[in-house]
């Protein structure tokens, strides 16, 4: 698969050229019985572009050690046993996409690692980590992009993301958990995007913000487009940039 950038949309010639060197769907095939229940494995299994990003943001990692690493909504996969074997791994993540039941089985069977259930704007604080990882959260499911990187950014070495967004209008009734209200969500655009990212331009190498613009190529039936992309921290970094 040829070379691609820190920053890149995910389109279909990428996706095709993967399809020939697709390492995660051989790690999820050696899973251990129990992991077929998760959600997020269910999901992987099924979608060559989410094993694609899986690829851009873990594979180094999945291959490396001894990092501090702090994952942000990536849920349990079989991916998150070798991440906890092999690093300080920490997930955050309010684990809505499976049961009680099967989450336990899954962390008294998997390595140690730290898990916090809870919304990662409480519960980040200031320790140190290596990278910091939020696949597919921002901003299709959590709107509060710039505030997460201005949380993370200055306490690690670098931030790697996967961004969803619409260039074609889509929304969502919904109602609040916290109070009888019902909302209709208006999905962001590349350009909400853009306008989020300049703000941290000089943290992405060769950024190129006229990607978010493309309408057309969509590797997913729903239309979405995703970016992925690597913003360089404040701190030391000791891993080179997601690829």
């Amino acid at each position: 698969m040829r070379e691609v950038s820190a920053m890149h949309r995910l389109g279909s010639e990428l996706l095709d050229a993967f399809a020939g060197r697709d390492g995660i769907v051989s790690i999820l095939s050696r899973a251990p019985e129990g992991d077929a229940a998760l959600g997020c494995q269910r999901w992987l299994l099924a979608t060559p572009a989410k094993r694609y990003a899986a690829h851009v943001l873990y594979g180094d990692l999945l291959a490396s050690e001894g990092l501090r690493i702090l994952d942000v909504g990536g849920g349990l996969t079989t991916l998150t046993r070798t991440l906890a074997e092999r690093h300080d791994y920490t997930l955050v993540d309010i684990m809505a996409h499976d049961s009680e039941a099967s989450i336990s089985a899954f962390l008294a069977s998997a390595p140690p690692f730290k898990v916090i259930k809870e919304d990662w704007f409480s519960a980040i604080g200031d320790e140190r980590f290596d990278v910091v990882i939020a696949a597919d959260l921002f901003p299709n499911v959590d709107q509060r992009l710039g505030l997460f990187l201005d949380r993370v950014l200055p306490h690690c070495g670098q931030v790697r993301l996967s961004l969803t967004y619409y260039n074609e209008p889509r929304f969502y009734h919904t109602r609040r958990i916290d109070a009888d209200e019902a909302l209709c969500m208006l999905a962001w655009d590349g350009q909400q995007i853009a306008r989020t990212l300049g703000r941290y331009a000089d943290r992405i190498e060769k950024a190129d913000f006229d990607l978010f613009a493309v309408t057309s190529d969509s590797v997913f039936p729903n239309k979405r487009q995703v970016c992925l992309l690597t913003l360089q921290g404040s701190q030391p970094s000791h891993v080179g940039a997601a690829v």
